[in-house]
């Protein structure tokens, strides 16, 4: 596990990654980066092509079956 200090930029806060840390994240800068909630915390997941296609049909078949999806909830 890493320590990173929250820091202003400009209006925002935000993190500061080591390169270590981004080469495992296969990031660098100006890439997008998706962070998902998770039962003990957050998670990183670096912006790929193919994650953001899932994550696509995913919010478009939430959005068309939202009723449907709602009833198996219960």
């Amino acid at each position: 596990m890493a320590e990173v200090k929250i820091i202003s930029i400009g209006d925002s806060l935000g993190v500061v990654l080591s390169e270590e840390m981004l080469a495992k994240l296969h990031a660098q800068q100006g890439d997008k980066i998706y962070v998902r909630e998770m039962p003990n915390g957050i998670e990183l997941i670096a912006a790929n092509s193919e994650f953001a296609k899932q994550m696509d049909i995913g919010k478009e078949i939430m959005r068309r079956d939202a009723e449907v999806l709602k009833g198996l909830a219960k």
